[in-house]
């Protein structure tokens, strides 16, 4: 079997798992970064999107660290993101910071 014979065999291949209602996103998230990544802690759900924090000392700068995770059920959407800002005003600010 070639590669795009995997692939597609691979996409096309149902596994009889029931769907996920909405809220059962949560639950596996919150279990799953207790078990993976115990020093973020869950911050906040806004937009579609769950937010875990974690603060680190780089010499004597506070740095605050983001893994956001974004999902939608309704779009069959998911994505994710980490991010280390210095000023914990930007938080939760989704543009880039360029340097200007």
């Amino acid at each position: 079997m070639g590669w795009f014979d995997k692939i597609k065999f691979s996409t096309e291949t149902r596994d009889d798992s029931p769907e996920l209602k909405k809220g059962e996103i949560k639950g596996i998230l919150m279990s799953s970064f207790k078990t993976l990544f115990p020093d973020f802690v869950f911050s906040t759900y806004k937009n579609q999107t769950y937010y875990f924090q974690r603060e680190r000392q780089f010499k004597h700068y506070t740095v605050t660290e983001t893994l956001d995770i974004i999902f939608s059920l309704k779009d069959k959407h998911f994505s994710c993101s980490i991010s280390s800002r210095l000023n914990k005003t930007y938080v939760y600010d989704k543009t880039n910071n360029i340097g200007k």
